[in-house]
C-alpha cells in the first residue's frame, strides 16, 4: 500500500517538475513575473509531495515498530484462571513480615520502582516490607482485558496475592495507578474481608467522569476519536523507544522549581533507566495505556468515591503537579472523609521519590 504511494507521489512530482521547466521560458517572455510564480509553486508542489512522502514512510514505521528486546526489565507471571497473565516483580526481602502491593502510572510499568529511583533495600530491611509490583492488563507481560473494570482488577490483585501467599496487604497507587488503588479500597473488602490493611494514594488522578467532578479533562475531546488517539500514543511510544534524550523531556515538563524536580535530578539517574518503565509497559503497544485514559476519563466506575469505607486510607499529592491538578485531589478528600491527606506546597507530580520513606513507613505503620 505504501510503496504504490510513494510511486504515486513520485510521478506527479516529476509531472509537475517536467511541465513547469519547459513552460518557464515561454512564460518569462510574456510576464516576467509569472516564471517566478511557476517556480515557486513547482517547489512547492515538490516539497509537498516529499513531506507527504515523508510523513507516510513515518507513518508506517510508527505503526509497525517492534521494540528490539523481548522484555527491558526483570521479574515473574501469575497464571490466572480462564488463561490470563499478570507480570510482576518482589522488590526487598521475599520473606518479609509486610507487603505493599504497588499499582503502576499510566504509560509505565513495574519498573517505575527502578526508574524513579525507589529500589531501597536499606530501607526494605529496616522497615521489613517487600513490594509487590504488578503490571495491568495490556502492559508488559500482562494479558489485555478489554472488558475488565474496577472489580475484575481487584480480584487480580487478590490472585497475585494468593499465588504468592500472601495473607494481608497494602496497596500504593501512583499516578494513573491511584484509581485503581481506589477501586480496590472499594471491592477488596468485599471481595475478601479483612486482607487490605492501609492504602496509600500517591499523586493520583481522579473519577473524571463523576458528575459532580469539578473539572473537564484536556484529552476529553481527543477521547472521542479513537482511532487518533491510538495514533497519537503510538507515536509516543516510537519517540520513547528510538529518541535518545525522551527521558530529558520528561523531565523537562516539570516545575523546575518543585523540590520533587530538583530531588530526581539530583539523584542523576541515566536518561536511559528514566524511561526503562514505559519501555516495558509500552513494549506489547499501547491497550493498556488506552484501558487506563478511558478509565479515567470516560467510563463510569460503578460506585462513588463516597461510598470506599475503608478506614486506613492515605492520600499524598503536590501543589505544583502539573500532571494531575491538585484539584483532583482535593476532590478525592472531600469525598473521602477518612482519607488523610498530604498535600504538599513545595512538590510536584513524581514527590513519591523524594517522600519515598514517608510513605512506606505510613502504610506499613498505618500512621
Amino acid at each position: 500500500m505504501y510503496r504504490g504511494a510513494f510511486r504515486r507521489f513520485g510521478k506527479t512530482a516529476s509531472r509537475l517538475w517536467s511541465s513547469s521547466t519547459s513552460s518557464t521560458s515561454e512564460a518569462a517572455s510574456v510576464k516576467p513575473r509569472g516564471g517566478i510564480f511557476r517556480t515557486i509553486k513547482k517547489i512547492g508542489a515538490v516539497a509537498l509531495g516529499a513531506a507527504v512522502t515523508g510523513g507516510a514512510i513515518l507513518a508506517y514505521k510508527i505503526a509497525t515498530f517492534e521494540p528490539e528486546h523481548d522484555s527491558y526489565g526483570f521479574g515473574s507471571t501469575v497464571q490466572e484462571p480462564f488463561g490470563r497473565k499478570l507480570s510482576y516483580c518482589i522488590y526487598g526481602p521475599q520473606n518479609a513480615k509486610n507487603t505493599i502491593i504497588v499499582l503502576h502510572g499510566t504509560g509505565g510499568s513495574r519498573m517505575e520502582v527502578v526508574a524513579n529511583g525507589l529500589d531501597d533495600e536499606k530501607l526494605f530491611k529496616e522497615l521489613d516490607v517487600k513490594l509487590v509490583a504488578i503490571d495491568r492488563p495490556g502492559y508488559a507481560s500482562s494479558t489485555p482485558d478489554p472488558d475488565g473494570d474496577m472489580r475484575d482488577f481487584a480480584n487480580d490483585i487478590l490472585e497475585v496475592a494468593d499465588k504468592l501467599k500472601i495473607s494481608k496487604f497494602s496497596l500504593a497507587g501512583i499516578s494513573g495507578g491511584g484509581i485503581w488503588a481506589l477501586g480496590a479500597a472499594h471491592y477488596i473488602p468485599r471481595l475478601d474481608s479483612g486482607r487490605l490493611l492501609n492504602v496509600g494514594i500517591i499523586s493520583s488522578d481522579g473519577q473524571w467522569a463523576a458528575p459532580d467532578f469539578p473539572l473537564k479533562p484536556k484529552t476529553d475531546t481527543l477521547m472521542n476519536y479513537p482511532a487518533l488517539t491510538k495514533a497519537v500514543f503510538m507515536t509516543m511510544r516510537y519517540a520513547i523507544f528510538n529518541y535518545r534524550n525522551y527521558g530529558e523531556i520528561v523531565y523537562g515538563i516539570l516545575p523546575k522549581d518543585a523540590e520533587d524536580t530538583k530531588y530526581l535530578r539530583s539523584l542523576k539517574i541515566p536518561l536511559d533507566q528514566v524511561t526503562l518503565a514505559s519501555k516495558e509497559g509500552l513494549r506489547p503497544g499501547v491497550d493498556g495505556l488506552l484501558r487506563d485514559l478511558n478509565w479515567q476519563i470516560k467510563k463510569p466506575w460503578g460506585f462513588d468515591l463516597s461510598e470506599i469505607k475503608h478506614p486506613k486510607m492515605f492520600l499524598w499529592h503536590g501543589e505544583l503537579d502539573n500532571i494531575v491538578p491538585v484539584e483532583v485531589a482535593d476532590y478525592a478528600c472531600r469525598k473521602i472523609p477518612q482519607m488523610e491527606c498530604r498535600i504538599d506546597k513545595a512538590m510536584g507530580h513524581l514527590l513519591v521519590s523524594p517522600k519515598f520513606r514517608e510513605i512506606t513507613t505510613t502504610l506499613v505503620n498505618g500512621k
